[in-house]
């Protein structure tokens, strides 16, 4: 009778493994900075171009952050960007016990295009309002939103601060409008060298997109976005 011999684990992964053990185990959390390249190497006996793998590999899971001239750290754990279609940044930052912030990077208005003319279902050359806001949580950059807006709709909405820094709060309360549903779709890109820098990331960099068209529950757009969120910091929930 023969037995079948199991693979021999390689050693990147074998380091991988304790990395991972250690975390499940509570032994390392989130900002907790890992030893050396050299110290790392003769605790688990490996290479050091054994050790580059499976830190390239680790950092492509999200499982740590290298952050240059200072270190290894294990990541802080990513948040879910879906929270909901009518949930805005600033409520989803709070309900997470964080502060949210916004540093708004442009506003004015523009005529519709041919494609966000019928996205939006209003006529070619109708008035939007444009916004381009930087959103944080705890004075960290986590997501560039870039909001299209009828301005039939909303009226002087450049005129005045944002309620409580809410899109949301401010078409509810200052317009009156009652937001009814949306559609979001998600995928994966590369920053352009201007998120990057928004967002203080090193380039290349993952970023998470996620589109979304709101509706009044009249059934009229009243929103299309698309939201840069930090790839490193956000991710998507299966439903």
């Amino acid at each position: 009778m023969t037995t079948t011999q199991r693979p021999e684990i390689p050693l990147y992964a074998r380091f991988k493994l304790a990395i991972l053990d250690e975390i499940a185990r509570g032994q390392l959390r989130p900002g907790d900075q890992l030893p050396s390249h050299r110290e790392l190497c003769q605790q688990y006996k490996i290479s050091h171009m054994t050790l580059r793998r499976a830190i390239n590999e680790l950092s492509y899971d999200g499982i740590i952050v290298a952050v240059p001239g200072k270190g290894i750290y294990i990541a802080e754990s990513k948040q879910d960007a879906d929270a909901g279609a009518l949930v805005s940044f600033h409520d989803d930052i709070a309900m997470r016990g964080m502060q949210a912030g916004m540093h708004t990077q442009d506003a004015h208005i523009e005529a519709a295009s041919t494609a966000m003319a019928q996205i939006m279902g209003i006529e070619v050359g109708a008035p939007l309002v444009y916004l381009m806001r930087l959103m944080l949580a705890n004075s960290t950059p986590m997501a560039i939103a870039r909001t299209y807006l009828p301005l039939s709709l909303c009226p002087g909405l450049l005129n005045s601060e944002l309620v409580d820094g809410s899109l949301y709060a401010t078409l509810r309360s200052r317009y009156g409008l009652r937001l009814g549903s949306g559609k979001r779709t998600a995928e994966a890109v590369l920053a352009d060298e201007d998120q990057a820098q928004l967002l203080g990331l090193r380039r290349p960099a993952a970023l998470l997109l996620m589109e979304q068209l709101t509706f009044l529950d009249s059934g009229q757009a009243i929103e299309f976005s698309r939201i840069f969120y930090r790839g490193d910091q956000y991710r998507v929930k299966a439903k």
